[in-house]
């Protein structure tokens, strides 16, 4: 049996998001419901992981846990835009096929939903919603069809994709909260461009 090493970290949340906790407390009071027994220490934050202390700075593992919830909105895609959850009762050789042609459309909507992104990010700081990004870039597939026959309107398409997700995609911010792209960059400087 393999033992994992875990490193318990606690931290002290700040003063905004205690004030935020605790405003969530009273409007379940104000409701009647009864806060849990965890929610009463609403300024501390505990994290259990994996990753060697040496490695990431105790300050950055909230940002990194973060990016957690990409992966949420990555299986709400999946189900919600393209139902990957929905099989119908076929033959194997079938199944397979359509799992391939939807994992197929899933990796090209995403690649092109990501660059999108990332070139809106860096040119105007915008920062659009990866489900509305991809959602658009899904509503744009039966054109990729013609770029088989005609690669030339290839540059063409993904400029209207670029354009669709500048207008219609952009994330509705509730918070000023860090987002994926300067997580990622951080991390990458803080971690990465170290270890060359």
């Amino acid at each position: 049996m393999n033992i994992i090493p875990l490193n318990f970290i606690k931290l002290l949340g700040n003063k905004k998001r205690s004030v935020q906790r605790q405003i969530h407390i009273d409007k379940k009071r104000r409701k009647g419901k009864k806060p849990l027994s965890a929610q009463k220490n609403i300024s501390i934050n505990i994290f259990l992981t994996n990753i060697p202390q040496n490695m990431v700075k105790k300050e950055d593992v909230f940002s990194i846990y973060s990016l957690r919830w990409q992966i949420e909105i990555l299986f709400k895609t999946w189900k919600s835009l393209f139902g990957i959850h929905e099989v119908k009762n076929i033959k194997k050789e079938r199944f397979e096929c359509h799992l391939y042609g939807t994992l197929i459309q899933l990796l090209l909507c995403s690649t092109l939903a990501f660059q999108c992104r990332r070139m809106l990010y860096m040119k105007h700081q915008m920062e659009t919603s990866e489900y509305k990004s991809i959602s658009i870039v899904k509503e744009f597939l039966p054109l990729f069809k013609e770029i088989i026959f005609n690669r030339g309107i290839i540059i063409k398409v993904c400029k209207l994709i670029y354009h669709s997700i500048k207008l219609n995609g952009k994330k509705c911010r509730r918070q000023q909260n860090s987002t994926v792209f300067d997580i990622l960059e951080t991390a990458y400087k803080n971690y990465i461009a170290k270890a060359n």
